[in-house]
């Protein structure tokens, strides 16, 4: 990927997610921020998410509150940077900036949404997915509105221990590591769904 995004003039590349945290799952994937061109991810074997952005707005991103940008300079893995990150990094301190915990609240409301048309289609395994999903969307608007920057998806369960929400938690970690099925599936969300309301 770094060949890639270089051959196309990125400024900078960051490896996010579970895997920069050392963190992965069975359900983990690769998730890279570039700060450029959009490279091609055909022929990379590996399961990847691509994000990009433009320096102008990355930092617009933080700005308004965007999550994901937050973490990519919190805890991405640089793996190269012309500037562009130190100088967001610095702008980002200096103005305080924080993620939008209402931002990430529609978020939720609107996976918890779908989560629920898809268990209702009676497709479990993409209904699994979609709800993990759904409460790890949850649980980092839980987190940022109780001022903890969330971490990796693997890592949510713990935190949301420290600020009370076990259940959440708890209901995360099993769709993470066990097969639950269509009812419990249905219960996760209606746990979620009653922070949410």
């Amino acid at each position: 990927m770094e060949s890639r995004a270089r051959a196309l003039g990125a400024e900078a590349l960051v490896l996010t997610g579970s895997t920069a945290r050392g963190a992965r799952s069975a359900v983990s994937d690769l998730d890279y921020h570039v700060i450029g061109a959009r490279p091609s991810i055909e022929g990379i074997p590996a399961e990847i998410d691509l994000y990009c952005d433009d320096p102008p707005e990355l930092l617009a991103k933080l700005e308004r509150g965007d999550d994901f940008a937050h973490w990519t300079l919190r805890h991405g893995c640089v793996l190269f940077d012309s500037g562009v990150l130190r100088e967001a990094s610095a702008e980002a301190a200096e103005r305080d900036l924080w993620p939008d915990p209402e931002r990430k609240l529609r978020q939720a409301r609107q996976t918890l949404d779908f989560a629920e048309r898809l268990l209702a289609s009676g497709d479990r395994a993409a209904a699994l997915e979609q709800v993990r999903g759904a409460l790890s969307v949850t649980a980092r608007w839980w987190l940022l509105a109780h001022d903890v920057f969330p971490l990796a998806r693997a890592e949510l369960p713990a935190q949301l221990t420290g600020v009370d929400q076990p259940t959440l938690g708890r209901a995360l970690e099993a769709t993470i590591h066990e097969r639950p099925d269509a009812e419990d599936l249905g219960a996760f969300l209606a746990t979620a769904r009653s922070l949410c309301a």
